[in-house]
C-alpha cells in the first residue's frame, strides 16, 4: 500500500498526493506533526465522512477491511517515521461518523444539532490539545444551531466500532505518537433506507467542513506546543498548495466575468438626450432610457458557469468563495437580461439590497443636518476632457513606478453618463465631462488608488477572480472610494450630501415611487439642483430600478466603523473583496496561497495614514469628520 517514492519525497519536504488501493487517497501537503485519519468501514455506508478532512494538509483517507490492515499500519508507520523525529511528537486524529440510534430515528436531521464526540486516551500530555479542540468544535454553527460536543478518556477502546485499532496504546506510546478520535454526528447525509445508498445534503457538509478545519487546526496548533514546530498561527497549519481543480474553477470563473461589464450594460446610452427631454417635459414626463444590447447568449453563458467543476475543489474555504460567486454571476446574468423590465428590480435587491433602516436615519441625519450649499473658498479651475486625461495618466504612471504592470488604458466614451468609470482595467470618461480642479484628485484617488488599485492587486494573486472580485465585493470597493476621499482632503458634505441623497432615492424606489417623484423630493424637498437631482435619479431608476448607489453610504460607514476598530487598511487592497471575507483572506495568507498587495495609496503611508485615520477612531459623527 505504501506508494513508491512517498518516504524519499517526504524526506525532501515535497508535497505528497497518491491514489490507494480500494479508492484510498494521502496528501501531505509539507512536514506537519499531525495527519488526519478515515477508514472506510467496508460494512457501513459512510458517504461523505471522507470529505470531513479533505481540506487539511495532511490526511489519509483509506479501505478499513481487515484484509488491508496490516499494509495500511505499514503506511501510517512509514509516514510516522519521517515525520516524528523532525518534530519530536507526532498526533494521529482518526476522524469516522457515528451510526443513527433508534433515537435519532425519530428527530428529523434539520432539527439536529451538529455533534462530536473527542475519544482519546486517558493521558495528561493530550489534556490541552483535546480541551482546545472541544471548545473551537463548540462554536461550531449548522443551520444556526450551536454543536453539542462531549469528551471521553478511556483507557482502551477509542478507535472507530469495527475496525481493527491502528495500534496498541503501548506502541503509541513507545513511538511517542499521540491519538485522538473524533466522531461526528452525520447530519450532512439521510439515514438511508434498509441500508441502502444515502443521499448527501451538500449544504450542511460543506458547513461542517468549514468548522471541523477551524476546530482541527487549533487543536493540532495546541499540540504543536509539545514539538519543536512553531506555526504563527493556527491557519498556518492549512493547505499551502493549491490543486489544479481550483485554478480550473478560477478560470472558468473568470471567463464568465470577462464577458459582460455589468454597470456598462444597465447604464443608459442615452443620458444626455433623456436629460434634455426630460427638461422639456418641465420635469413632468418620466425619461425613457436606452441600453446596449446583450453582447451574450444567457443560456449559454449559465451553461459555461456552471461547467466549473467545485464538486472537485477539496478546500472548504475555496468552495466556499466559488460557490457565492457562481451564485452572483447567475443573478447578474438574469439581472441584465431583466434591463428595462419589472423583473429587474427584485434582481437588484438580491444582488446589491435594499436599504435599513439605521442606514435610511443616517441619511437623513446628513441631508438635514448640513447646509444645502457652500460657497467655494476661492475659485476652482474646472477642467475638460483634454486636461483630466493629462491628470489621469500621471496618476497612472504614479502607480507604474511601483508595478510595472500597472497600464490602464483612457477612454472617452460617449455612451457614459459624464465623470470617470473603470472598466476592465481601464478608465473611460464620459463625454462631455468638466472636473472641478479641487474635485479632480479626490476622483482619482477613488477611481484609480482604489477600483483601479485593488483590480491590479488581484490579478498579481494565484486567484484570478480576486481581480474580477469576489461576490458582494462592490459595497466595500465603494466604501473604501469613500473613504479614500475623506484620506485625500476631498470628502466635503456637499459630497457627503449626493452620497445620502443615493440612498433616500433607492428607499424611494423601493417604496414604488415613480421618476418624477424622487426627482421632486430630491430637488424641492432637499434643494438639489435640477440637473444632480436628474443624475441622482437616473443613476437609481436605471435598468427598472437599481439599489447599488445605497451601498456608497453603507459602505463608507462599515469602513469607518472598521478603521475604528483598528483594523487594518492595507489588507483591504488584496484585491476586490467583501468585509465578510477578511477571515477568508486572512487565512490565505497565513496558509501562503495570497501574497500582500503590491499596489498601495500613497495616502497609506503610516505618517498620513495615522494622522487622518486618528479622527476616525475619535469621531461618533460622519459629518463632524467632513469639511
Amino acid at each position: 500500500m505504501i506508494p513508491e517514492g512517498l518516504v524519499e519525497t517526504l524526506q525532501c519536504g515535497q508535497r505528497v498526493r497518491s491514489v490507494l488501493p480500494g479508492g484510498g487517497l494521502v496528501q501531505i501537503d509539507r512536514a506537519l506533526p499531525f495527519l488526519c485519519l478515515h477508514r472506510q468501514r467496508p460494512d457501513l455506508s459512510d458517504s461523505g465522512t471522507e470529505k470531513l478532512i479533505t481540506g487539511e494538509s495532511s490526511f489519509l483517507i483509506a479501505n478499513g477491511e481487515k484484509r488491508l490492515h496490516k499494509q495500511l499500519q505499514g503506511l501510517i508507520g512509514s509516514i510516522i517515521n519521517v515525520l516524528q523525529p523532525q518534530f519530536g511528537a507526532f498526533l494521529l486524529l482518526e476522524v469516522w461518523s457515528e451510526e443513527w440510534i433508534d433515537n435519532d430515528l425519530e428527530t428529523p436531521v434539520s432539527n439536529q444539532a451538529p455533534g462530536f464526540k473527542i475519544i482519546a486516551p486517558q493521558l495528561p500530555i493530550l489534556t490541552s490539545t483535546v480541551r482546545t479542540l472541544e471548545s473551537a468544535l463548540r462554536s461550531c454553527r449548522v443551520q444556526r444551531k450551536r454543536a453539542e460536543v462531549t469528551v471521553e478518556f478511556r483507557s482502551k477502546g477509542f478507535f472507530p466500532p469495527g475496525l481493527n485499532p491502528i495500534w496498541t496504546k503501548r506502541a503509541f506510546q513507545s513511538i511517542d505518537v499521540q491519538y485522538i478520535g473524533l466522531m461526528v454526528r452525520p447530519l450532512f447525509r439521510d439515514r438511508g433506507v434498509d441500508g441502502g445508498v444515502c443521499d448527501i445534503f451538500p449544504t450542511i457538509l460543506r458547513g461542517l467542513r468549514r468548522g471541523m478545519s477551524r476546530a482541527i487546526r487549533r487543536g493540532v496548533f495546541e499540540f504543536t506546543r509539545q514539538t519543536v514546530h512553531r506555526p504563527p498561527h493556527f491557519q498556518a497549519l492549512g493547505p499551502r498548495s493549491v490543486t489544479k481543480s481550483v485554478f480550473e474553477v478560477d478560470r472558468r470563473l473568470s471567463g464568465v466575468c470577462e464577458n459582460f461589464e455589468y454597470l456598462l450594460q444597465v447604464t443608459p446610452v442615452n443620458s444626455h438626450d433623456a436629460w434634455l427631454h426630460f427638461k422639456r417635459s418641465g420635469f413632468e414626463k418620466e425619461p425613457r432610457f436606452n441600453y446596449k444590447p446583450l453582447p451574450f447568449d444567457s443560456g449559454s453563458l449559465k451553461r459555461k458557469l456552471y461547467q466549473a467543476p467545485l464538486e472537485q475543489v477539496e478546500d472548504p474555504v475555496l468552495v466556499e468563495i466559488f460557490r457565492e460567486k457562481q451564485d452572483e454571476l447567475d443573478r447578474m446574468i438574469t439581472s441584465m437580461g431583466d434591463c428595462g423590465t419589472k423583473r429587474f428590480l427584485p434582481g437588484s435587491l438580491q444582488i446589491f439590497g435594499g436599504v435599513e433602516p439605521y442606514l435610511r436615519k443616517l441619511a437623513d441625519e446628513i441631508l438635514f443636518g448640513t447646509p444645502l450649499r457652500t460657497r467655494d473658498k476661492g475659485r476652482s479651475t474646472i477642467l475638460v476632457e483634454k486636461q483630466i486625461i493629462e491628470e489621469i495618466n500621471k496618476e497612472i504612471q504614479h502607480y507604474q513606478k511601483a508595478y510595472p504592470s500597472f497600464k490602464a488604458g483612457v477612454e472617452v466614451c460617449a455612451d457614459i453618463p459624464p465623470g470617470l468609470m473603470i472598466s476592465r482595467g481601464d478608465v473611460l470618461i464620459g463625454q462631455h465631462s468638466r472636473i472641478p480642479s479641487k474635485r479632480l484628485y479626490a476622483l482619482l484617488s477613488h477611481e484609480i488608488g482604489v477600483h483601479l488599485a485593488t483590480h491590479f492587486n488581484g490579478f498579481s494573486q494565484p486567484l484570478k477572480l480576486l481581480g474580477h472580485g469576489l461576490a458582494g465585493y462592490e459595497e466595500l470597493q465603494e466604501g473604501l472610494a469613500v473613504f479614500a476621499e475623506y484620506m485625500v482632503g476631498g470628502l466635503n458634505r456637499q459630497r457627503l450630501r449626493v452620497l445620502a441623497a443615493r440612498v433616500v432615492a433607492v428607499d424611494s424606489l423601493i417604496q414604488g415611487a415613480s421618476f418624477v417623484e424622487t426627482f421632486r423630493t430630491l430637488t424641492r424637498n432637499f434643494g438639489f439642483p435640477q440637473r444632480v437631482g436628474f443624475l441622482i435619479a437616473m443613476r437609481v431608476y436605471r435598468g427598472g430600478g437599481l439599489t447599488k448607489d445605497a451601498i456608497y453610504l453603507r459602505g463608507f460607514k462599515r469602513v469607518l466603523d472598521y478603521v475604528a476598530g483598528g483594523g487594518d487598511l492595507e489588507t483591504l487592497w488584496i484585491g476586490k473583496i467583501a468585509l465578510e471575507h477578511l477571515s477568508i483572506i486572512k487565512e490565505l495568507k497565513w496558509r501562503a496561497v495570497l501574497h500582500n498587495p503590491i499596489i498601495i495609496p500613497r495616502y497609506l503611508i503610516k505618517a498620513t495614514a495615522d494622522e487622518k485615520t486618528l479622527p476616525v477612531k475619535q469621531c461618533k459623527n460622519i459629518i463632524d469628520l467632513v469639511e
